[in-house]
Protein backbone atom coordinates (compact mmCIF):
# COMPACT_ATOMS: atom_id res chain seq x y z
CA UNK A 1 0.00 0.00 0.00
CA UNK A 2 1.56 3.41 -1.06
CA UNK A 3 0.06 6.43 0.68
CA UNK A 4 1.13 9.60 -1.02
CA UNK A 5 0.41 13.13 0.90
CA UNK A 6 -1.91 14.02 -2.20
CA UNK A 7 -4.26 10.71 -0.73
CA UNK A 8 -4.11 12.01 2.95
CA UNK A 9 -3.83 15.55 3.95
CA UNK A 10 -3.65 15.02 7.28
CA UNK A 11 -0.14 13.78 6.56
CA UNK A 12 2.19 16.99 7.58
CA UNK A 13 4.21 17.91 4.40
CA UNK A 14 8.08 16.92 4.46
CA UNK A 15 10.56 19.72 5.16
CA UNK A 16 11.57 21.37 2.46
CA UNK A 17 13.16 21.49 -0.19
CA UNK A 18 9.84 20.59 -2.13
CA UNK A 19 11.57 18.32 -4.96
CA UNK A 20 11.72 14.63 -5.52
CA UNK A 21 14.09 13.19 -7.50
CA UNK A 22 12.91 11.19 -10.45
CA UNK A 23 9.30 12.02 -10.09
CA UNK A 24 8.88 9.57 -6.65
CA UNK A 25 7.71 11.47 -3.45
CA UNK A 26 5.95 9.69 -0.92
CA UNK A 27 5.24 10.16 2.36
CA UNK A 28 3.65 7.74 5.06
CA UNK A 29 3.26 6.71 8.35
CA UNK A 30 1.38 3.85 7.83
CA UNK A 31 3.44 1.09 9.77
CA UNK A 32 2.35 -1.72 6.69
CA UNK A 33 2.85 0.47 3.99
CA UNK A 34 5.40 -1.13 1.31
CA UNK A 35 6.19 -0.59 -2.38
CA UNK A 36 8.22 -3.21 -4.15
CA UNK A 37 10.20 -2.22 -7.66
CA UNK A 38 10.28 -4.86 -10.04
CA UNK A 39 12.78 -5.46 -13.14
CA UNK A 40 13.41 -7.10 -16.24
CA UNK A 41 17.25 -7.84 -15.56
CA UNK A 42 19.72 -7.78 -12.48
CA UNK A 43 20.01 -3.73 -11.29
CA UNK A 44 21.52 -1.68 -8.79
CA UNK A 45 18.46 0.34 -7.05
CA UNK A 46 19.41 2.88 -5.38
CA UNK A 47 16.38 4.85 -3.00
CA UNK A 48 16.90 8.11 -1.98
CA UNK A 49 15.21 9.23 1.17
CA UNK A 50 14.51 11.75 3.54
CA UNK A 51 16.48 12.24 7.08
CA UNK A 52 15.39 14.63 9.92
CA UNK A 53 13.81 15.18 13.42
CA UNK A 54 11.46 12.81 14.87
CA UNK A 55 11.25 10.41 11.45
CA UNK A 56 11.04 6.87 11.65
CA UNK A 57 12.42 4.04 9.65
CA UNK A 58 11.88 1.44 6.65
CA UNK A 59 13.65 -1.86 5.32
CA UNK A 60 14.87 -2.27 2.36
CA UNK A 61 15.01 -5.87 0.98
CA UNK A 62 16.09 -7.24 -2.86
CA UNK A 63 15.25 -10.72 -4.14
CA UNK A 64 19.13 -11.82 -4.07
CA UNK A 65 20.19 -15.37 -3.13
CA UNK A 66 21.83 -13.69 -0.25
CA UNK A 67 18.47 -12.29 1.22
CA UNK A 68 20.20 -8.76 0.86
CA UNK A 69 18.21 -6.79 3.66
CA UNK A 70 18.96 -2.96 5.43
CA UNK A 71 16.93 -1.60 8.11
CA UNK A 72 17.28 2.11 7.48
CA UNK A 73 16.54 4.11 10.25
CA UNK A 74 15.81 7.99 8.78
CA UNK A 75 15.79 9.67 12.04
CA UNK A 76 18.88 13.01 12.12
CA UNK A 77 19.36 16.00 14.17
CA UNK A 78 19.51 18.11 11.00
CA UNK A 79 17.07 17.63 7.43
CA UNK A 80 19.01 15.99 4.44
CA UNK A 81 18.91 13.27 2.05
CA UNK A 82 20.63 10.00 1.76
CA UNK A 83 20.51 6.83 -0.20
CA UNK A 84 20.79 3.07 0.22
CA UNK A 85 21.27 0.97 -2.74
CA UNK A 86 20.65 -2.88 -2.94
CA UNK A 87 21.03 -5.23 -5.98
CA UNK A 88 18.51 -7.19 -7.72
CA UNK A 89 15.46 -7.94 -10.44
CA UNK A 90 13.31 -6.65 -7.50
CA UNK A 91 13.64 -4.98 -4.34
CA UNK A 92 10.58 -4.26 -1.31
CA UNK A 93 10.34 -1.39 1.21
CA UNK A 94 8.78 -1.44 3.94
CA UNK A 95 7.77 0.89 6.68
CA UNK A 96 8.53 -0.10 10.24
CA UNK A 97 7.90 2.85 12.01
CA UNK A 98 7.14 6.53 11.87
CA UNK A 99 6.76 8.82 9.22
CA UNK A 100 9.22 7.76 6.13
CA UNK A 101 9.68 10.27 3.14
CA UNK A 102 11.11 8.35 -0.30
CA UNK A 103 12.35 11.04 -2.96
CA UNK A 104 13.03 8.92 -5.76
CA UNK A 105 14.74 5.43 -6.94
CA UNK A 106 17.51 5.61 -9.36
CA UNK A 107 17.86 2.05 -11.33
CA UNK A 108 21.23 0.67 -12.80
CA UNK A 109 21.11 -1.78 -15.07
CA UNK A 110 23.94 -4.54 -14.66
CA UNK A 111 25.86 -2.66 -12.07
CA UNK A 112 28.74 -4.64 -13.35
CA UNK A 113 29.34 -2.91 -16.36
CA UNK A 114 31.28 0.29 -16.13
CA UNK A 115 29.79 3.46 -17.94
CA UNK A 116 26.57 4.65 -18.43
CA UNK A 117 24.72 7.50 -17.04
CA UNK A 118 22.00 8.08 -14.50
CA UNK A 119 18.72 10.59 -14.86
CA UNK A 120 17.54 12.41 -11.76
CA UNK A 121 14.42 14.12 -12.22
CA UNK A 122 13.69 17.33 -9.54
CA UNK A 123 10.27 18.80 -9.47
CA UNK A 124 7.29 17.85 -11.44
CA UNK A 125 5.61 19.02 -14.80
CA UNK A 126 4.20 21.81 -13.03
CA UNK A 127 6.70 23.41 -11.63
CA UNK A 128 7.70 26.96 -12.29
CA UNK A 129 10.71 29.02 -11.99
CA UNK A 130 9.85 30.73 -8.68
CA UNK A 131 8.87 27.19 -7.13
CA UNK A 132 13.06 26.12 -7.30
CA UNK A 133 14.19 29.31 -7.19
CA UNK A 134 12.96 29.68 -3.38
CA UNK A 135 14.31 26.62 -2.25
CA UNK A 136 16.93 26.93 0.10
CA UNK A 137 20.11 26.51 -1.17
CA UNK A 138 21.71 23.79 1.80
CA UNK A 139 18.67 21.90 0.45
CA UNK A 140 20.46 21.41 -3.15
CA UNK A 141 23.42 21.50 -1.60
CA UNK A 142 22.42 18.14 0.66
CA UNK A 143 20.53 16.63 -2.59
CA UNK A 144 23.53 17.25 -4.98
CA UNK A 145 25.97 15.58 -2.32
CA UNK A 146 24.17 12.87 -2.58
CA UNK A 147 23.77 12.09 -6.26
CA UNK A 148 26.68 13.57 -7.00
CA UNK A 149 25.65 15.41 -10.91
CA UNK A 150 28.38 15.89 -14.00
CA UNK A 151 25.61 17.77 -15.68
CA UNK A 152 22.65 19.72 -14.47
CA UNK A 153 19.65 20.55 -17.42
CA UNK A 154 17.37 23.13 -16.57
CA UNK A 155 14.76 23.81 -18.55
CA UNK A 156 11.81 25.77 -17.34
CA UNK A 157 9.46 28.62 -19.22
CA UNK A 158 6.51 26.61 -20.49
CA UNK A 159 4.20 26.96 -16.98
CA UNK A 160 5.37 30.10 -16.60
CA UNK A 161 4.24 31.67 -19.61
CA UNK A 162 0.80 29.62 -19.17
CA UNK A 163 0.39 31.30 -15.60
CA UNK A 164 0.93 35.14 -15.33
CA UNK A 165 3.98 35.11 -17.22
CA UNK A 166 6.26 38.30 -16.31
CA UNK A 167 9.37 38.02 -18.01
CA UNK A 168 11.57 39.76 -15.92
CA UNK A 169 10.63 37.98 -12.84
CA UNK A 170 11.34 34.91 -15.08
CA UNK A 171 14.51 36.09 -15.73
CA UNK A 172 15.82 37.20 -11.76
CA UNK A 173 14.13 33.35 -10.25
CA UNK A 174 15.88 31.26 -13.39
CA UNK A 175 19.17 33.30 -12.25
CA UNK A 176 18.81 32.51 -8.49
CA UNK A 177 18.22 29.22 -9.25
CA UNK A 178 21.52 28.75 -11.27
CA UNK A 179 23.66 30.98 -9.08
CA UNK A 180 21.78 28.23 -6.21
CA UNK A 181 22.87 25.46 -8.49
CA UNK A 182 26.20 26.57 -8.62
CA UNK A 183 27.28 26.92 -5.41
CA UNK A 184 25.82 23.56 -4.94
CA UNK A 185 26.98 21.23 -7.44
CA UNK A 186 30.16 23.59 -8.65
CA UNK A 187 31.66 20.41 -10.14
CA UNK A 188 28.75 20.18 -12.77
CA UNK A 189 28.07 21.68 -16.07
CA UNK A 190 24.53 23.34 -16.03
CA UNK A 191 22.66 23.46 -19.55
CA UNK A 192 19.71 25.69 -20.00
CA UNK A 193 16.58 24.48 -22.19
CA UNK A 194 13.30 25.95 -22.67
Amino acid sequence: KNVDIADDPALPLPAKPWFAADGLWVTTTDPKAQMTVELASTSSIRLHFQKGPNLGSFEISSDRVDGQSEVVDTQADTWSYATVTVVGRSANIRTIAGQVTLFGIDIVRNPELRGGGITHQMGNAWGMAHHFATIETAAYQSFFATVKPDLLTVMLGTNDMCNGWHPNEYREQLDQLLLKFRRSASQASILVMS
